[in-house]
């Protein structure tokens, strides 16, 4: 038997004076894209996937786990989406990918093309920019380094160039959430409670009665073993692994803070001044930011 669904939800606001007029502030064809999408993806899920719910190693949170985070932010910065509080802050960008032959070094499966034997390897942006002359830094965006491409798709427009498609929104990639997890585990151990959120809009079975919420963001929050969670968003993508991914997750402790933005391609992870060196410098591409800095 399930638990019962709560009258009213319990409540923690992340204070931000961003997006106060909810999506009315958003552009016209931003609004009309999820609407469309609020519509038509419930409908062509129920059609193709039938889902199991969330993942049984979630459990209730509480809400106390919510309690006094709070982001300060004018504007989309980075400080929208993750808390003050933190001696610093990365920015983990998602790759771009090239397709690559099977043998050759970090090349995996082509997951966005499940009916052809394509194989890819991740591309960083700092390749890109180099690649097209330019330098990167925590403030560049994709479209000042990737040159060519199809503004619909993000596709390359040419096999020539560094990259064939562009970086992935709304998930963290398997090897960047490996690598980030490694680092993690040497201030959170696999066995200790986390609380994960979910952005509420692009929830499935995550309605629960303990919410994390912004002037913009809402996240249904839930509780669970760091090491379930770094083996869920460490494993290959899948449907599920999607539907389920949280967008942000932070130990009982709060000693860190990992945010996904659902916008956005883009990963932030905040912590003690030694924490983020040590992600700085493991094998992902990561760019130290500040909560003033504009969110990519």
């Amino acid at each position: 038997m399930g638990l019962p669904r709560p009258k009213r939800p319990r409540t923690s606001w992340i204070h931000h004076p961003a997006f106060v007029g909810g999506a009315k502030g958003l552009p016209f064809r931003v609004r009309l894209q999820w609407m469309l999408a609020k519509w038509r993806i419930p409908r062509i899920v129920d059609g193709l996937y039938e889902d199991p719910g969330l993942p049984s190693f979630y459990t209730r949170a509480r809400p106390s786990d919510v309690e006094g985070l709070v982001a300060n932010s004018d504007g989309r910065a980075v400080g929208t989406f993750v808390p003050t509080g933190f001696e610093a802050y990365a920015w983990l960008p998602n790759p771009a990918w090239k397709w690559a032959h099977p043998e050759s070094e970090g090349a995996t499966p082509d997951f966005r093309d499940g009916e052809r034997e394509r194989w890819a390897k991740p591309i960083r942006w700092s390749e890109v920019a180099a690649a097209n002359g330019r330098v990167m830094d925590k403030r560049t965006r994709w479209p000042e380094i990737s040159g060519p491409r199809s503004e619909e798709r993000n596709l390359a427009v040419s096999p020539d160039q560094a990259w064939t498609w562009g970086p992935s929104e709304d998930t963290i990639e398997p090897f960047i959430a490996k690598a980030l997890c490694n680092e993690l585990s040497r201030w959170t151990d696999l066995g200790d409670r986390c609380l994960c959120g979910r952005w509420e809009g692009g929830s499935s079975g995550w309605d629960t009665e303990v919410k994390l919420i912004g002037s913009h963001w809402a996240y249904f929050v839930w509780a669970c073993r760091f090491g379930d969670l770094a083996d869920w968003i460490g494993q290959p993508h899948t449907l599920e692994r999607e539907m389920h991914l949280p967008h942000v997750v932070w130990p009982e402790d709060r000693s860190w803070f990992l945010a996904t933005l659902y916008s956005g391609c883009s990963n932030y992870v905040a912590g003690s001044r030694q924490l983020v060196d040590a992600v700085l410098k493991s094998d992902v591409e990561a760019y130290e930011v500040e909560l003033s800095d504009a969110a990519h």
